[in-house]
């Protein structure tokens, strides 16, 4: 029925999905013809218009609805979006804040908020998005983006940190992997059995793997097992000065291992 907005509506959304484009902006336009005001409508032409690469029209639909429903999470969302293609970083970090206002756990509009961020040299605040993106859980590709991009931020802060050890880096990260399958005192034991090996003399200097634990099988070389015994540590005793500093190590390593 032409003359059924809703009908109308279903079809050219199905249309856009399919990447029918010609013919979702020709039914989603009669449907703005025949219903002015119908919000999803007009956010739903305004999505097609961004997969035609048509921004700034689409910018003025998503706008259209957005003045006729301010609280609309899709037409909020979508509207960040387009900003994003456009560079438009600012606008687009207004709008995607509106629309987390509006639906605090709208991993999508938290994402594109990030990317925002990241683009306006905000790191910190996008991480932290990201962080609660990936928490919150939806998805699965909108969580991968999150920690992809977690990832390279943390990459982009240790070639921004020279003195961060690579190496202990990973040691720290595998040794947390463990301790995710480790009761707490059995991790503090491995901590106070590398401590107390570590009276005898670790070279941390020497690459060889000449060390053995009773707590773990293998064999290690001293850098690896100091690291081991700091990351331990920061489990039950995170204030005992071990001899050696590995916070920047440890917190990077932590940071990726969030990203699962």
């Amino acid at each position: 029925d032409p003359t059924d907005a809703d009908n109308l509506y279903d079809l050219g959304v199905v249309y856009s999905e399919l990447r029918q484009l010609s013919k979702a902006l020709a039914t989603l336009e009669q449907l703005v013809e025949l219903a002015p005001d119908h919000v999803h409508g007009l956010s739903a032409l305004g999505v097609a218009e961004i997969n035609a690469g048509n921004l700034l029209i689409a910018e003025e639909w998503l706008r259209k609805a957005t003045r006729i429903d301010p609280k609309n999470q899709w037409a909020l969302r979508n509207l960040g979006a387009c900003l994003m293609k456009q560079d438009r970083y600012q606008d687009a970090s207004r709008i995607l804040s509106r629309c987390l206002a509006e639906a605090p756990k709208d991993i999508a509009a938290m994402v594109g908020l990030g990317e925002a961020q990241e683009a306006l040299g905000d790191s910190s605040t996008a991480d932290g998005l990201y962080r609660m993106a990936i928490q919150i859980g939806g998805p699965e590709h909108i969580v991968d983006i999150a920690k992809e991009r977690r990832t390279r931020i943390a990459e982009n802060r240790m070639r921004e940190n020279p003195n961060v050890r690579l190496d202990v880096v990973e040691y720290i990260k595998t040794a947390l992997g463990h301790f995710r399958a480790m009761q707490p005192k059995q991790i503090q034991d491995l901590g106070i059995e590398i401590g107390l090996l570590g009276t005898k003399g670790l070279s941390i200097n020497d690459p060889t793997k000449t060390y053995k634990v009773k707590s773990i099988d293998g064999e290690f070389t001293g850098l690896q097992l100091v690291s081991i015994m700091y990351a331990a540590f920061q489990q039950f005793a995170p204030g005992q000065n071990v001899g050696v500093d590995f916070s920047k190590e440890y917190q990077f390593a932590a940071d990726q291992l969030s990203n699962g």
